[in-house]
C-alpha cells in the first residue's frame, strides 16, 4: 500500500469515526486542539500527514484507540484476501471444465472486461474511496 492510499484509508477512518459521533469537523478540531475544521477537512481527504501523536489525539478525542488505524485495516485486507482465493478457485475449477475453444472464449472476454474501466480497480470509484 503506498502512503497516498494509507493517508485515504486513514482519513476515510477518521471521517467515518467522527461522524458516527455526530461530530462536525468544527466541533473534532476544537476537541483536538487545532484552530480551525480546514485541517479535519485535509486530513479526512488523506491530503496531509499526520504526526503519531496527531493520530492519538483524533483516535482519542473519537474514542477508538489508535491502534484500529492499522489493525482494521490489516484484518479487512486479510479477510479480501481469504475471500479472492476461495473466489479464485472456484473459476479456476470451472475453467477447467471448458474445452479448447471454451478456454479460448473465457481468455477473451476476460482480455475485453479488463480494457474497461468499469470492470477495473483503476475505474473502480470504491477502491477510491475506501
Amino acid at each position: 500500500m503506498d502512503s497516498n492510499t494509507f493517508l485515504r484509508a486513514v482519513g476515510a477512518k477518521i471521517r467515518a469515526a467522527r461522524q458516527r459521533k455526530n461530530m462536525t469537523q468544527t466541533q473534532l478540531a476544537t476537541a483536538c486542539g487545532y484552530e480551525d475544521r480546514a485541517s479535519i477537512s485535509e486530513i479526512e481527504a488523506g491530503k496531509t500527514d499526520i504526526s503519531l501523536t496527531r493520530a492519538t489525539t483524533i483516535a482519542n478525542c473519537l474514542g477508538f484507540d489508535p491502534l484500529e488505524f492499522l489493525a482494521e485495516d490489516m484484518f479487512g485486507r486479510a479477510r479480501l484476501i481469504e475471500a479472492d482465493d476461495a473466489h479464485i478457485g472456484e473459476l479456476l475449477k470451472s475453467y477447467e471444465k471448458l474445452n479448447h475453444q471454451g478456454r479460448s472464449e473465457a481468455e477473451k472476454r476476460v482480455a475485453e472486461l479488463s480494457k474497461l474501466s468499469d470492470y477495473t480497480e483503476k475505474g473502480d470509484a470504491c477502491a477510491s474511496s475506501a
